[in-house]
């Protein structure tokens, strides 16, 4: 996991009382994206989602935030040796609600990480996208996209630390 870059993140890693782990194993190219829809159904929560892609394996997931509340958390993504991963996470909330997340990305040796995120709703929303590399070879690109209209805070602060040579 990466350290958390606020308070509001702080929070929530030291809140959360279940986490949600999605393994692809090893050598798996999946010819499908795997799909995670998440619904906030009011209130307050404290998520920790943690996407563990095995070596070699290659996939795409796509992660759908829908509903209300106000919901604070931690993706981290493990990206092995040689894998390939995309993933899309698309912010579609509800006019009232209000997400502060962090996406932690850590990429093994000759990995490939593809980030999209995608924030079309919500009243605010602040997404802290970070990449580092375990290893030489690794790749990230970051791509992102939001609409903010009347009343709407949207931003995305990403960040890819490169904490290893050749990436």
């Amino acid at each position: 996991a990466g350290l958390p870059v606020n308070r509001v993140i702080a929070q929530a890693y030291t809140s959360f009382e279940k986490a949600t782990v999605v393994t692809v194993p090893q050598s798996l190219a999946a010819d499908k994206a795997i799909t995670i829809d998440r619904k906030g159904l009011g209130g307050t929560a404290f998520e920790q989602l943690l996407i563990d892609v095995k070596p070699l394996a290659e996939v795409t997931v796509i992660i759908t935030n829908t509903g209300s509340g106000v919901r604070a958390g931690s993706l981290d993504v493990h990206v092995g040796e040689g894998a390939k991963l995309t993933l899309v996470t698309l912010q579609e909330w509800d006019d009232d609600a209000v997400e502060v997340s962090q996406h932690n990305a850590r990429v093994g040796k000759d990995a490939s990480f593809r980030s999209i995120v995608i924030t079309l709703g919500g009243n605010l929303v602040r997404l802290s996208p970070r990449v580092s590399y375990d290893d030489r070879g690794g790749n990230a690109e970051l791509y992102g996209l939001y609409f903010a209209g009347d009343g709407q805070h949207h931003e995305h602060r990403s960040l890819i630390d490169h904490n290893v040579s050749n990436t």
